[in-house]
């Protein structure tokens, strides 16, 4: 016979509010799961949270159990969330009268607005399964054309050449991704001195807020260091070019908390701003005494405001409301989408030991890749020269190969330059893999 030892008093506490047969069933599931797996006789010694969750995976028979311990208000580790997601689809097997009891319990509590179908939209309309994510977005991972993949690698080799003789040789290059492990304001100036042009640019700096990856500068050094390599990036960019900048906020002392620093820089270079796009991620920082934020801005310029790239027919949203609304006998909507507008909703990447997104890399500041897809459609074409001077994980460069460009990343950090590297290099092979499977099928 197994004895547990449970560690946890609150434990105790919230079994004995749940009702004795709570307890009597976690007894009967701890002596379930050792004959079933058929374990030695010893004594079993976990914390309490912890052999809950193991026991709850072990046995579909123990729906009421998670239940109860759920509405008792333990905090679920993150195996027995899963088997908790896992549980709405085996549904049929919680009594009626579990979920008559759980109902009965929601209702008489009238402080949970969130419980409340018509004050929670998620609750009447219903939330999306949650789905594994990917190495990389689909759309990243198709092949080319014979005709792009020999111009993509006429291209490579022309700019890498050119490279090498202005720069030196690269940290790394492959057919479509050069990086060097540099200072940006040191490297930029010396493309200057080439007839090498950037067609597109997209990049986010230090914020200036005590980051690992960051030295803090006084307030004024930051803006001034931000329009150094801003005016250094539109002097190598071409005519048609564009430059999308994102960044957040950061403290100005005894004048704001949470300043957005495009205030601060967005007039710091020559380039024309042709908009803000507010990118909307949905989760980030809670606050109690301010509002929680929950978006940072991306900076849309453009060297020309009368001559620049934009394909808007290559990221238009196919997610449209009425999409067979008429006027005159004629879809109002175009067949291929609406404009995505100047707010973007697109998640953070995610972490955490076991929900973390696979894209997830240990770079505390990664973009997610749908995010720079958009961009990298938006304003380049095939084969087109994508900069970013501050790679980080390579989010860009991954985005810009996976659509058939070249990318040029500058990183300062030798180890986020090693990071982005495997990353890469795990995203060809994905790439490599899916192509094979297709062709199979």
């Amino acid at each position: 016979m197994h004895c547990v030892w449970l560690y946890s008093h609150r434990l105790q506490r919230v079994v004995g509010q749940a009702g004795a047969h709570t307890l009597y069933a976690f007894g009967d599931l701890v002596h379930t799961l050792s004959v079933s797996w058929d374990i030695p006789p010893s004594v079993i010694v976990i914390e309490a949270t912890t052999i809950l969750a193991v026991c709850l995976m072990s046995s579909p028979a123990c729906s009421d159990l998670l239940y109860e311990v759920c509405e008792a208000g333990i905090c679920l580790p993150a195996q027995m969330s899963r088997h908790k997601r896992c549980q709405r689809k085996r549904s049929t097997k919680t009594s009626a009268k579990t979920r008559e009891r759980m109902k009965t319990e929601i209702a008489n509590d009238e402080m949970r607005r969130i419980a409340d179908r018509s004050q929670n939209r998620f609750l009447a309309e219903g939330v999306e399964a949650h789905r594994p994510t990917q190495l990389a977005p689909h759309s990243l991972l198709q092949p080319f054309s014979r005709e792009l993949v020999s111009q993509l690698e006429r291209t490579h080799q022309e700019i890498e050449s050119l490279l090498i003789s202005i720069i030196g040789k690269p940290t790394y290059s492959e057919v479509g991704f050069i990086l060097y492990c540099a200072d940006c304001t040191e490297l930029l100036p010396r493309l200057e001195q080439s007839r090498l042009q950037i067609d597109l640019s997209i990049t986010s700096p230090p914020y200036n807020i005590g980051k690992a990856y960051e030295k803090p500068l006084a307030l004024e050094e930051y803006v001034q260091w931000c329009g150094t390599w801003m005016q250094q990036i539109y002097r190598v960019t071409k005519s048609t070019g564009a430059f999308w900048l994102n960044v957040g906020y950061l403290e100005v002392e005894g004048q704001g908390l949470c300043v957005p620093i495009p205030y601060l820089i967005w007039n710091k270079s020559p380039f024309y701003l042709l908009q803000e796009v507010v990118w909307k991620y949905g989760a980030g920082v809670s606050s109690k005494r301010r509002l929680s934020p929950r978006n940072e801005k991306w900076l849309f310029y453009v060297k020309d405001p009368l001559d620049y790239t934009f394909n808007l027919e290559d990221i238009r949203d196919p997610n449209v409301k009425y999409p067979n609304q008429r006027k005159n006998g004629k879809y109002r909507c175009n067949p291929l989408g609406k404009n995505p507008s100047d707010v973007w909703e697109f998640p953070k990447v995610t972490t955490g030991e076991h929900r973390s997104s696979r894209e997830r890399t240990s770079h505390p500041a990664q973009f997610p890749l749908p995010v720079v897809e958009r961009i990298v459609s938006a304003s380049s074409h095939s084969a087109a020269l994508v900069l970013d001077p501050f790679a980080g994980s390579c989010s860009a460069g991954i985005a810009a190969a996976g659509l058939g460009r070249i990318f040029l990343g500058i990183e300062i950090s030798p180890d986020y330059c090693t990071m982005a590297i495997e990353r890469y290099e795990r995203f060809r092979t994905e790439k490599i893999d899916v192509q094979r499977q297709e062709k199979i099928f």
